[in-house]
């Protein structure tokens, strides 16, 4: 029972396998294709996720259920790995190969009989207004007094020179005393 679903999940990533092959020995796909492709990645890697979560759960409970780890667990161990090993390589690939197709391109394909190019939208440039502005917020304390102002003012000015013009809301600092 156990060998017969975790065969029907092997069978599954098999296919799988063999589909990311085929589509990676074709390096040079066209627009139609590479959506197919991105369909049974998408189903196959589903398809391939859900198998291992059982077939992992199976080979546990066969492991568990023999009392003497012979060279028939070291066996189910080595299955185990293998199938490990190609399920996260196919996973790996799907992944590989849907980047490209995932991501927005604008250049066009080299081969020939790539199929007809989707239509691109060009959207309009906007030009962002630059500021070349050096500007210093100072945040002063209410408690400081017309001399301390003024000395905090004057450290500021001997740092950066002399600004071109200063605002204030601190009004009461400059009321003369």
């Amino acid at each position: 029972m156990h060998s017969k679903r975790s065969s029907a999940y092997v069978a599954a990533l098999s296919v799988f396998s063999y589909m990311l092959r085929k589509f990676g020995e074709n390096q040079c796909t066209g627009y139609s294709r590479k959506r197919e492709l991105k369909r049974v990645c998408r189903t196959g890697r589903q398809n391939a996720h859900r198998a291992s979560t059982p077939v992992s759960k199976i080979k546990t409970e066969i492991e568990t259920m023999s009392e003497d780890f012979d060279d028939e667990s070291d066996e189910s161990l080595r299955e185990r790995q293998l199938f490990e090993l190609q399920y996260y390589g196919a996973v790996s690939a799907a992944r590989q190969l849907l980047q490209p197709v995932s991501s927005v391109s604008t250049s066009t394909s080299s081969c020939a009989g790539s199929g007809s190019k989707p239509s691109i939208v060009k959207l309009p440039q906007i030009s962002l207004p630059h500021f070349n502005v050096k500007a210093v917020h100072l945040e002063l304390v209410t408690e400081l007094t017309k001399e301390a102002y003024l000395s905090a003012m004057s450290r500021f000015v001997a740092r950066r020179g002399l600004p071109h013009s200063i605002m204030s809301d601190q009004a009461k600092c400059f009321i003369a005393s």
